[in-house]
């Protein structure tokens, strides 16, 4: 059995959670609590490409910023 591995970008992803966060004017660190209470450093390397999202952070970015 072939095993599909499907993988992306971090730093393309980051790029574009940066991009919806100043599109609402938001600062790194209002974003930090709605992913849960992350840091404004967390948040920095997320949007940098230096951090992944889980599952969870994932669906609750996708569904904050009405994207899919």
């Amino acid at each position: 059995m072939t095993k599909i591995q499907k993988s992306f970008d971090t730093k393309e992803v980051g790029m574009k959670i940066r991009q919806l966060r100043k599109a609402k004017s938001m600062k790194q660190d209002e974003l930090g609590e709605i992913l849960g209470g992350l840091s404004r450093g967390q948040v920095s390397n997320l949007e940098t490409g230096k951090r992944n999202l889980n599952l969870h952070q994932i669906k609750t970015l996708a569904e904050f910023f009405g994207v899919s």
